[in-house]
């Protein structure tokens, strides 16, 4: 991880938009079988090229763990450049070390693997004035952020929606949560299986 990333001007290529040929879906709308839909995805990527129907779009991903880095990958995987901003404080996202005592000490885990594939890095510290300036520059650089701060913690950093569309009206802003934008808790596995009583039900005692 290197800090500090210099945002890039790009311009978006245009949306990518397919005919209904293409798609190969019922005329006049309503549900498709999952065949149709595949015929319906392989349609897009072959129209759309090697580089996919995201090509020349930028994607700023303040996510960590699982859920919002999943979906920064997706994107990627459709051809967008999705730069991942990780905690300088923490050594990256937690994930990196979160690994199987079989795993190799050396690297990022197979776990942060699986779904920050493609992606750009850059380290930085968000409570810092910097560090929050350069996430600024790089979320106003791009065209969509995917954020899973806990609720207000974008607030407190800049880095909320309200603030980057007052600048960026055309920006694209998803926020991730577990439990929605108006409770303060965090939406983690192992607190959500606790809450609905599956961990009661598994392993044992002790």
């Amino acid at each position: 991880l290197k800090p500090g990333l210099a945002p890039v001007a790009r311009t978006p290529s245009p949306p990518f938009r397919p005919t209904a040929a293409m798609l190969g879906l019922p005329r006049g709308g309503g549900l498709c079988s999952r065949e149709a839909l595949a015929r319906t995805l392989r349609g897009l990527a072959v129209a759309a090229g090697p580089r996919g129907p995201l090509a020349g779009f930028r994607v700023l991903e303040l996510a960590s763990v699982l859920a919002g880095p999943s979906v920064g990958q997706f994107l990627g995987e459709l051809g967008a450049d999705v730069i991942k901003v990780e905690n300088l404080k923490t050594r990256g996202d937690v994930t990196r070390g979160w690994r199987l005592p079989s795993e190799p000490r050396e690297g990022p885990s197979a776990y942060f693997k699986c779904c920050n594939l493609g992606k750009r890095s850059v380290s930085l510290d968000a409570s810092t004035a910097d560090g929050r300036d350069l996430c600024r520059r790089l979320a106003l650089a791009s065209d969509v952020v995917l954020a899973s701060y806990k609720p207000g913690d974008a607030e407190k950093l800049g880095l909320d929606a309200g603030s980057l569309l007052a600048q960026r009206p055309r920006l694209v802003y998803a926020q991730i949560t577990g439990y929605g934008i108006d409770d303060p808790r965090v939406g983690y596995d192992a607190l959500i299986q606790a809450e609905a009583g599956f961990t009661f039900m598994n392993g044992e005692p002790g």
